[in-house]
């Protein structure tokens, strides 16, 4: 990093107000005091660990220049729904399959 972070000055302020805090016994609130200030920068360390991780992972969203193929019309050929009937039990077959998908009787 060129600079320093909002999250880093934040941390040092609370190091430095924890110092103060350990200096200073004046305060009937001292132990919990010191207590919150430790936990605060346990979350701005865990916080800043946090911006790294999100920081190291890719962005699982890929960005496409054309998002979709162009396909033209006449390259594209109808197929005949039915070409024939099964024999036994008058269901439309397809040219492609050699049995009726219905029944399961080849032709």
């Amino acid at each position: 990093m060129s600079g320093e972070s909002d999250v880093d000055k934040f941390q040092r302020w609370l190091q430095n107000r924890l110092a103060t805090l350990e200096i200073s016994n004046d305060s009937g609130d001292h132990e919990h005091s010191m207590i919150r200030i430790q936990n605060a920068i346990h979350e701005v360390i865990a916080f800043r660990e946090s911006i790294e991780t999100h920081s190291e992972v890719e962005d699982p969203f890929v960005n496409r220049d054309s998002p979709v193929r162009v396909i033209s019309t006449e390259d594209v050929e109808p197929r005949n729904k039915s070409d024939s009937v099964c024999s036994s039990c008058d269901a439309d077959m397809s040219s492609d399959l050699e049995f009726c998908p219905l029944c399961g009787e080849f032709r």
